[in-house]
């Protein structure tokens, strides 16, 4: 048994029959104290080996779990709320780990057995001497905490929230845009839509129309530069400056709301860039 079968059971209760198996191996125990939020959920738990030094997190199966990550992929068909394993980390060599990696493995050896230097690495809070390296694969992401010799302490597996597929499936969507943008500039613009909204704040209106203004000159620009990365952080920036207006003023209800993203949708789509159904570009950073 490996790391890499505990991954496979990211999404399953901790009472399903495929994690339930693994985890007997481990002899780790049910956690006898989970949290327990203020609707009487089961929120947050985790459970160890602390001679082995593993250690299991979960998430509840009724509340934070479906907010955080969706759907569980398992769970027992027991009516009583259950816990989702959510996240694996271990600090000595008593499982083997992903890539077969080993704790006190050099930073050279880790990018040897992996294949590729990470996506990322920031140092450790409150060190100046110790790092984090964080790996994105299909379905979790590893983060693998490194001595101040460059040697590994601890290596920790978690599946990926809803915000950071999104992420990941925009950033896919971004890179693949490219080549679909389109030479000719953005002159068939319509801001017609803001004077149904009859908002009598002539500050707001004045304001917003300047920032939408200026949305539609920073897209032409993207498209002199064929640049789809461009078109996304010129709309996540229209909309950090919506919801900073918006913070002040308080008037985007519904209407607002669909009628500034179908503005926004069809901006974007006049440049070339195709968004899918299934995704709301403003999303990640709208507040409105």
């Amino acid at each position: 048994m490996n790391q890499e079968t505990l991954i496979n059971c990211f999404g399953h209760s901790f009472h399903s029959e495929p994690l339930i198996n693994y985890i007997k191996k481990l002899d780790v125990k049910y956690p006898k104290n989970p949290f327990i939020d203020d609707e009487g959920f089961l929120s947050l738990a985790s459970a160890s080996n602390a001679e082995k030094n593993i250690h299991l997190s979960f998430e509840g199966a009724n509340d934070s779990y479906p907010y955080e990550f969706g759907t569980p992929v398992k769970t027992t068909k027991s009516d009583d709320e259950e816990l989702i394993l959510m996240g694996i980390t271990i600090e000595v060599n008593s499982l083997n780990a992903v890539f077969d990696l080993k704790i006190g493995d050099s930073l050279e050896t880790i990018i040897s057995k992996i294949g590729r230097k990470p996506n990322s690495k920031e140092k450790h809070p409150g060190s100046t001497d110790k790092i984090n390296l964080f790996y994105n694969f299909d379905n979790y992401k590893l983060q693998i905490h490194l001595s101040s010799k460059n040697e590994i302490v601890f290596i920790r597996a978690k599946q990926y929230n809803k915000s950071e597929k999104f992420l990941q499936e925009l950033n896919s969507l971004i890179k693949e845009q490219k080549k679909n943008i389109k030479a000719e500039i953005i002159n068939n613009y319509d801001f017609s839509f803001l004077n149904n909204w009859q908002l009598e704040n002539k500050p707001f209106n004045s304001k917003l129309t300047s920032l939408l203004k200026e949305y539609i000159g920073d897209l032409n620009e993207s498209i002199k530069k064929r640049s789809s990365r461009k078109i996304y952080l010129s709309t996540i920036k229209l909309v950090k400056q919506i919801n900073k207006l918006n913070a002040i003023h308080n008037l985007i209800e519904t209407q607002e709301r669909e009628d500034l993203c179908h503005f926004i949708e069809e901006s974007i789509e006049k440049t070339g860039f195709k968004i899918p159904s299934s995704i709301d570009i403003t999303e990640e950073f709208r507040l409105w």
